[in-house]
């Protein structure tokens, strides 16, 4: 784990700036808090209150000043976690806006230091709240032209410092490094340089040296030592200076030259803060890391526990940094072999971390929600590595943990869709940003996929998306299923796990265990059976992983040109598809070979792989999807237990296929025969179709999608299923040519019980590089819909991710994803695989029936027919007609002397609710 230094922006200095009739109550204050004395300037704040509340001068600039000088105290002093906080924080920006105004730069002064208090106590959305309006009142200003004194040029350039370490330790670097070059450029251009730069240049050096460029953070952190070194020194910045740039050569291999400078910034901090003020963690931490790089495990333990002590005295119980410690001793106790105690720490990390993120994540917009969780450091693979390395009574615990701590974003997410406005809630408020936020995911993918945007409008359609989506969670309208979500774990998975199933967890994680210095990542699997549980290594993630890629690019070749070669590439697949299931499947498959369903979450690369696809051992053209047990995958482990099978469902069937994205002419296609005997049609091709494309970021704009003539006759025959099923009811809608759009799509899908949508699917995030884009994976996978060749303006015919996670399709039992890559996506430690199938899942949708790689039009159609006929007319459960669909194709592949590869039948899994 990284320490986390906090920014600094010289809170006694740069922020109390405005003169106080008090003068020399500031001055003595400002003495006090450069030389760490902070219970006194709290003695000396807390009296200048009293004497003017005591006076009746409750709003005098006096008052001003005393409230703002406790608000910097709540960033420095020893017991941060206060409940005064907020009455102190709240009245002192009313007083502010009162006295100056609601646009005044005083105003924004004061909430940057309000923010930094509440990043003091570990409330990073309320912090954001405020930051994002004091420097909203900078920026408003400069957009209408008013003149900028040099003062307002440094207070917002301390506002956005005050963001840039918001957004650092919501996991946002990249929004960080550009809040902090804004900030250093303000500072450039004021007349006087002095350490207020220094601080910045220290700050943007931090960033540098998280993002990984150690060489940049260390040109940073020369031109900030340059600055700092003027007098006045301020001893606080000299330490922080020392300390980061120790650490950052100690990681570049110069240990004998950053160690010293960590030891002597630590002595100077405990020379003005004493031995267990909570500024000393962080420096603490520092050290440790260099012990622990070094081997020296012992020496790192004490460290650690000295640091874990200092915050437990100065948090509260959920503050993330609590959290941190309790991660590092699980690290350290595991280097050390002592996996029972590594356990301990470990488990009690992931709760503190669980709770800090259940009171904030709530409160943020997707986008930040998910960098805050995807890239927060977990003590997760602390607790596998135990169970691994201990086996016996490490098992459950470490599987509980591991079953609590994925898709906690999903969860929240989900539950954002499943919320009923209250009585005593504004509904109309509700509805209005509702649509607003429609509106808003609407323009930003237009942005993001349909034109040439450039990343400053790019990057304002997304703040502009993320307000309104604050402004909507905090609502707080009551979440359906948060609390049974959140609170589930191993005992009530074990509980819902049919008696006939088992439950196989498949985890990459970082193996911390005895005498390591940096941990390999490696894969295991929990299984659940009947009530037992054990856990199997299964080895480097390096040879799993690359034999995942030799099994995809095996596929890859007959996707290529189908049928041209096929024994050859079957041959091939299957040698490829052997090696893999001898490193993943049978190590397990003894423990599951009595089980008749087998659920499968699944993580790293193996997401990209279906089971049933595998060959059986020591047959020459068997496959597991050949044995009596049925797969079927869960995103998480919690999805047996918040199942949505008793709810009610919605209405009739929405098929979409065949669009015109191009001129409706081509998209129609030749005529469909219909063949004696039957009433489903079926289409010859010459050439076969797939349906999907890939792309890099920049080809988005650029993709031209084929017509897809025999998705319309899928259509026809699922639609014909439907109706004349007794089982199915309800309307069905057809969306072809140039109605199947993506506003019609949006306009029908809401209370329909399934979704059928035959249409070219695309996958661009893969290979995105690009920051701005990829900070949102939902934005580069999607579907093409009418008039994607065009790229018009208003209706560009694309349906990303993102704008599918923001409908409301609760009732809908299948979103049935006929399309290439729908299951892919990018794949993320904890939370899953950021795609089509996340998409559908936040916004209601029961069972995702989705493709693992590119699917040829024809043979789709008819393993849809298979489908939709086994679950309307023959009643069988999802996983049980996904079984049976891929199993006929195969049969009838080989009844037929056509070549049996997994290409043609296996390319559909179903993730979900398998009833």
């Amino acid at each position: 784990m990284k320490a986390a230094l906090a920014f600094l922006p010289l809170l006694a200095i740069a922020q109390v700036s405005q003169p106080l009739t008090s003068a020399d109550a500031t001055t003595q204050y400002r003495a006090l808090m450069r030389d760490g004395k902070i219970p006194e300037a709290e003695v000396l704040a807390r009296r200048l209150l009293a004497q003017e509340d005591s006076a009746h001068r409750t709003e005098s600039l006096e008052t001003q000043a005393a409230l703002e000088m406790l608000l910097n105290l709540f960033v420095r002093r020893a017991d941060r976690a206060s409940a005064e906080l907020e009455a102190i924080g709240t009245r002192a920006v009313a007083l502010r806006e009162k006295l100056q105004g609601a646009d005044s730069t005083p105003l924004a002064k004061t909430l940057a230091i309000y923010a930094m208090a509440e990043i003091a106590q570990g409330n990073q959305p309320s912090a954001r709240s405020l930051v994002d309006r004091s420097v909203r009142i900078f920026e408003d200003r400069e957009k209408s032209g008013a003149a900028f004194s040099q003062d307002d040029r440094a207070e917002y350039a301390t506002s956005l410092s005050s963001l840039a370490g918001i957004l650092r330790l919501m996991a946002d670097l990249n929004g960080a490094k550009r809040a902090m070059l804004k900030s250093i450029a303000l500072e450039e251009s004021l007349p006087r340089i002095n350490s207020r730069l220094g601080n910045w240049y220290l700050n943007m050096g931090s960033l540098e040296h998280e993002a990984g460029d150690h060489q940049a953070s260390l040109v940073r952190f020369h031109q900030a030592r340059e600055l700092l070194s003027v007098e006045p020194v301020n001893k606080q910045l000299i330490s922080s200076l020392n300390a980061q740039e120790g650490r950052c050569l100690t990681e570049t291999g110069h240990i004998e030259e950053g160690k010293p400078l960590v030891i002597a910034a630590l002595r100077d901090r405990e020379s003005v803060y004493g031995l267990d003020h909570p500024t000393l963690a962080p420096l603490i931490d520092i050290l440790r890391e260099i012990n622990q790089y070094q081997g020296k495990f012992v020496e790192a333990k004490v460290l650690a526990e000295r640091a874990l002590a200092i915050r437990r005295r100065a948090y509260g119980p959920f503050h993330p940094d609590i959290s941190y410690g309790e991660a590092d001793m699980a690290r350290i106790l595991a280097e050390l072999g002592d996996s029972k105690g590594s356990l301990q720490h470990a488990i009690e990390s992931d709760r503190t971390a669980r709770e800090h993120l259940a009171l904030n994540v709530a409160k943020l917009a997707e986008r930040e929600a998910t960098l805050f969780v995807l890239q927060r450091f977990s003590a997760v693979p602390f607790a596998v590595s135990a169970a691994v390395d201990a086996k016996g009574d490490t098992i459950a615990p470490a599987f509980d943990t591991l079953i609590r701590s994925r898709a906690m974003v999903f969860d929240e997410l989900a539950s954002r869709h499943g919320t009923r406005i209250a009585p005593s809630e504004d509904a109309e408020s509700i509805y209005k940003l509702t649509e607003e936020l429609h509106a808003a995911r609407e323009r930003l993918s237009r942005l993001a996929v349909g034109s040439h945007a450039p990343d400053e409008e790019l990057l304002a359609a997304i703040e502009d998306r993320d307000a309104v989506e604050r402004k909507l969670a905090a609502s707080s309208v009551e979440y359906r299923r948060r609390i049974s979500s959140r609170s589930a774990g191993l005992k009530e998975v074990a509980m819902s796990l049919p008696e006939d199933a088992s439950l196989i967890s498949y985890v990459k994680f970082a193996h911390a265990s005895k005498g390591t210095i940096k941990e390999p990542d490696e894969y295991a699997a929990f299984v659940l059976s009947k009530g037992a549980t054990i856990i199997v290594a299964l080895g480097p993630a390096v040879d799993i992983d690359a034999a995942v890629d030799e099994l995809r690019a095996k596929l890859a070749i007959e996707a290529a040109a189908p049928g041209i070669a096929a024994k050859r590439n079957e041959a091939a697949y299957r040698a490829a598809a052997d090696n893999l299931r001898k490193l993943v499947w049978d190590p397990i498959d003894r423990s599951v070979s009595a089980s008749k369903r087998i659920f499968i979450v699944t993580d790293g690369s193996l997401y990209a792989v279906n089971f049933a696809a595998l060959p059986e051992p020591g047959a020459d053209n068997k496959y597991l999807i050949e044995r009596p047990a049925l797969f079927h995958y869960l995103s998480a482990e919690r999805d047996l237990v918040t199942s949505k099978a008793n709810e009610s469902v919605g209405i009739g069937l929405l098929a979409v296929g065949n669009p015109s994205f191009d001129r409706p002419e081509l998209a129609r296609g030749p005529a469909a025969p219909t063949l004696p005997g039957t009433e489903y049609h079926l289409v010859a091709h010459s050439m076969p179709v797939l349906r999907g494309a890939r792309s890099t970021c920049a080809g988005l704009q650029s993709m031209q999608f084929a017509p897809l003539p025999s998705s319309e006759v899928e259509i026809d025959n699922i639609s014909h299923i439907w109706k004349q099923s007794p089982a199915a009811g309800g309307e069905v809608v057809e969306l072809t040519g140039d109605l199947a759009g993506p506003s019609r799509f949006k306009a029908f899908a809401p209370g329909k019980r399934t979704i059928h949508l035959a249409v070219h699917g695309f996958v661009a995030g893969v290979d995105c590089t690009d920051p701005v884009r990829n900070e949102n994976p939902l934005l580069l996978t999607g579907l093409a819909l009418a008039g994607a060749n065009h790229h018009d303006a208003i209706e560009d015919g694309i349906l990303t991710a993102d704008e599918i996670g923001a409908m409301d399709l609760r009732g809908v039992e299948w979103a049935v994803l006929s399309a290439c890559d729908t299951g892919l996506g990018k794949a993320t430690q904890a939370e899953g695989v950021f795609g089509l199938r996340r998409a559908f899942q936040v916004a209601g949708v029961h069972t995702v029936i989705m493709s693992l790689w590119p699917v040829e039009d024809h043979v789709t159609t008819e393993w849809m027919r298979l489908l939709y006929d086994e679950r309307l007319n023959h009643h069988m459960d999802t996983a049980s007609a996904v079984h049976y669909a891929s199993l006929e194709t195969l049969k009838h592949r080989r009844s037929a002397g056509q070549g049996t590869h997994p290409f043609y039948w296996a390319p559909f899994v179903a993730a979900g609710d398998w009833r």
